[in-house]
């Protein structure tokens, strides 16, 4: 009777384990830094990817897990801060709506009120997203990167993944690029390659709805992890190093002048054509 006890109780746990559910948790990583204001074919670049991920995500299963962080400094009480001290732009990220189910509309309201001010930390955002908005549970946290360009700090994005994914294999980043130039686009792709992810590089707004669709419309995999392996693209250059940062007039300064225009323009005339 022992032994028939012991048989059915590892068979349960057999069912248990084959019918378990992979558990996928998404984070839109959206670059609201102030070079995404530039025109993209009649509109600011931050218009057409708000609008298209908008129309996306309307379609999407709203029983995903999903969630949004934004890139860049809010128009509130931050902004004395990063002008007062142009340097900690380098930290300027915001979880804007954290990652569960039935939050399709949530984001579409946080993508509403995204006005791109700043630069692009994106070390500091992917340290900070990997380390606090997924849950411990989930066997894949996939992070789908928005962007027009790399990192603006003294940071190097793609060392701190490859040494993140020497310890783990529950990450992955997609990267839809808008209108990249080819040395951005490298290490961007340094992203991807260190964790299977695809990246995808817009050259005009009638490619973004492909490209949402190519990553967020269907469960990234059906198993695990470790498992799971997808092509990065292969029609470019593939080695990437860091550029000296040596003499080179840091990005969040260039920034730190084009955000200070946008908020006068926006303080005094309450609009950004």
């Amino acid at each position: 009777m022992k032994l028939l006890s012991k048989i059915l109780f590892l068979i349960l746990i057999v069912i248990s384990m084959s019918s378990a559910v992979f558990a996928e948790e998404i984070l839109i990583l959206f670059d609201a830094s102030v070079s995404m204001n530039e025109d993209f074919y009649g509109s600011p670049k931050y218009v057409v990817a708000i609008r298209e991920a908008k129309k996306f995500l309307s379609t999407l299963d709203n029983n995903r897990s999903i969630g949004l962080r934004t890139i860049g400094i809010k128009v509130d009480e931050q902004v004395l801060n990063y002008v007062m001290n142009p340097a900690s732009m380098c930290k300027a990220t915001q979880l804007d709506v954290p990652i569960r189910k039935g939050n399709n509309q949530y984001i579409n309201t946080a993508l509403d009120s995204i006005l791109p001010l700043g630069t692009t930390p994106l070390e500091y955002s992917l340290r900070t997203a990997i380390n606090s908005d997924f849950s411990y549970g989930s066997d894949l946290k996939h992070i789908v990167l928005i962007t027009d360009g790399a990192e603006s700090c003294d940071a190097d994005p793609c060392r701190f993944i490859r040494q993140v994914m020497q310890k783990r294999k529950d990450i992955r980043i997609d990267v839809i690029a808008i209108s990249v130039n080819n040395n951005d686009f490298l290490q961007l792709k340094c992203l991807t390659d260190a964790t299977s992810g695809i990246i995808t590089n817009i050259k005009n707004p009638q490619e973004l709805p492909k490209a949402y669709s190519e990553i967020l419309a269907q469960p990234s995999i059906n198993n695990t992890a470790s498992n799971y392996s997808r092509p990065s693209v292969n029609n470019t250059a593939t080695s990437y190093s860091q550029p000296s940062v040596n003499n080179v007039t840091p990005a969040y300064v260039q920034s730190e002048k084009q955000t200070k225009a946008i908020l006068y323009k926006t303080i005094y005339f309450d609009t950004y054509d």
